[in-house]
This record gives structure tokens, sequence and C-alpha cells, in this order.
């Protein structure tokens, strides 16, 4: 699971545009990858036994929780359409939530 790396790096806090632009951004590569994992009809208990062996945010929680509830695709381009389209939409929650967000 290449993507459980990077549960460290969306943990971390945003402040500074940089910040939120490269927190926002690991979070949607987060979302895609956990899509597409579910996509490739990966196994819940697997990923959920891989979180759980690690810190882990409830923002990762509700990410995987989220992928699980899609619907999963034989034709490989409504896959990646779906797992281009949840990507974009976590990161646009994550932009519009940390927008407003004072820098230190």
């Amino acid at each position: 699971m290449k993507f459980l790396p990077l549960l460290a790096l969306i943990s971390a806090p945003a402040f500074a545009d940089t910040k939120v632009t490269e927190f926002c951004t690991n979070l949607g590569k987060f979302a895609s990858d956990v899509q597409n994992y579910h996509q490739l009809d990966g196994s819940l208990s697997e990923l959920m036994d891989g979180l759980s062996k690690q810190e882990t945010t409830d923002i990762a929680y509700t990410i995987v929780f989220d992928a699980f509830e899609q619907p999963v695709w034989s034709d490989p381009l409504m896959r990646q359409a779906t797992v281009t389209q949840f990507r974009n939409s976590w990161e646009l929650k994550c932009f519009q939530s940390l927008k407003d967000q004072p820098a230190n």
C-alpha cells in the first residue's frame, strides 16, 4: 500500500498558502490512491488494518469510507474518471476549508 506514507503528510498542520497547497495536494494524492485501490477491488479490511498500524487522522478514515461508498466500474475509463473526480472533490473540500486559515 504505497499511499500509506502520505498519511504523515496529510496530518501536518497547514498555515501559509504554500503549506495549504502542499497539504491539499497531498490530501488529494491520498484520496486518489485510496479510490484507485478501491476501483481495483482492494480489500477494505486490509486497508483498515494498514491504517490501524500507524498514526492516522480522522480525515484519512473519512476519505477511505467515502471511497468505498463509491461504485466500482469495470470500464477502465470510468475507473480513471472516478479516481480523478474523487481526488478533485477532496482537494476542493480541502482548499475551501483552509482558504481562510491565518498564516503563522
